[in-house]
């Protein structure tokens, strides 16, 4: 081999030790921005006005993943799917006021979201508290908490207008009596799925052309109307039974106690459909057999359910603009995704991004390095 062949040899060997280093240093960015992802920080766009006007849409947060502790990925990404995770140890525990972005646990009557949606809210009550508002005065076991600065409050409900949407969802028949058919058609008219309370009142009218659902779910429907009629009758008259939840709104709402890992709660036949869901999202199967409550198979000695997990009670700076705990009930604790930290970018989301030099003249740039409080 001479002289060139030689040189070369070296030069392309040179070429080759470049291009494997370029593709080296991606992988090793790819990893640390793995690493940076999941176990410290994960970026968070505002996509809602709930949390206006301390957080805008159009807002970009930095979450930190470590305060309360890291998990593994729970799904697939870009998927649905959901799998198990591990959680790392953190840092300190939710306390009130803190901002939360966690993974949505589903509406009440859902065993968990069919997405996997990442909200974010406000905790205002921690296990083992007790959460009540009183003409939109919110307390924590007796206190009344201070409003967030920048809280926002657009309409005020009257203590005599029951929301038929908050949670707990009054499972029982009594309810379609108090509110009426024609109320109970209203509120379900826009909303995704017709609710239980909805479908009970229709099979009563024996109306099932409304029922808007798989055949296959007819029947488990019917069941639940059949269990309720055994307890409270047939008829759709008053009774003076009222459940957790009877007559509340989202600005008269409570008292109800934020369950904690240990506690125990007393199911029987006249609440049962008050727990049922709750029971049935922790992992367990809960049946009402002759008036007797069984969990797994057994029947519950002397009506008493275990707590299996520490909730939260999460709720919107917007409070007559959020979907928060007051309609889809507790936040587990397990949900947790990270701690709201800073504002790292703000425009106006309202802006097609086609427009794109009117969407770069709305930048917020005070609102820009802001640490979120």
């Amino acid at each position: 081999m001479n002289k060139e062949q030689k040189k070369n040899l070296k030069s392309e060997k040179k070429k080759k030790s470049k291009i494997r280093e370029f593709f080296n240093a991606l992988i090793y960015a790819a990893v640390a921005a793995f690493i940076i992802k999941i176990f410290l920080f994960e970026a968070f766009r505002i996509p809602t006005g709930s949390m206006e006007n301390t957080l805008l849409v159009g807002d970009f947060l930095l979450v930190t993943k470590f305060t309360y502790g890291a998990t593994t990925p729970r799904n697939i990404p870009f998927t649905d799917i959901r799998i198990p995770y591990l959680t790392l140890p953190g840092f300190k525990k939710p306390k009130v006021g803190d901002i939360i972005v966690f993974d949505f646990p589903g509406e009440q009557y859902e065993l968990q979201s069919k997405e996997v949606l990442n909200y974010i809210k406000r905790c205002v009550g921690t296990p083992g508290d007790t959460i009540e508002i009183i003409k939109e005065v919110l307390y924590n076991n007796g206190n009344p908490l201070p409003n967030p600065p920048n809280s926002r409050f657009e309409n005020k409900v009257s203590p005599n207008t029951p929301n038929i949407g908050i949670f707990p969802q009054q499972y029982i028949k009594y309810k379609i009596a108090n509110y009426g058919l024609a109320d109970l058609l209203l509120w379900t008219s826009d909303a995704k799925e017709v609710r239980p309370d909805t479908y009970y009142a229709l099979i009563e009218l024996k109306d099932y052309s409304k029922l808007l659902v798989p055949r296959e779910r007819l029947s488990l429907i019917k069941e639940e109307y059949k269990i309720i009629t055994n307890l409270l009758g047939s008829s759709l008259e008053k009774t003076d039974y009222k459940c957790l939840g009877y007559g509340w709104n989202e600005d008269n709402y409570g008292p109800i106690r934020i369950p904690k890992a240990g506690d125990i709660i007393k199911i029987d036949s006249m609440n049962y459909h008050t727990w049922r869901m709750f029971v049935m999202k922790e992992g367990s199967k809960i049946e009402l057999r002759n008036n007797k409550v069984f969990i797994d198979g057994t029947e519950l000695v002397n009506g008493e359910y275990t707590v299996k997990r520490d909730y939260l009670f999460m709720m919107g700076d917007n409070r007559d603009r959020s979907s928060d705990s007051r309609f889809w009930g507790f936040m587990p604790v397990d949900n947790i995704v990270g701690q709201a930290f800073m504002i790292y970018w703000s425009w106006n989301a309202n802006i097609q991004f086609s427009d794109f030099f009117k969407l770069l003249a709305s930048v917020r740039l005070d609102r820009i390095g802001t640490i979120i409080k």
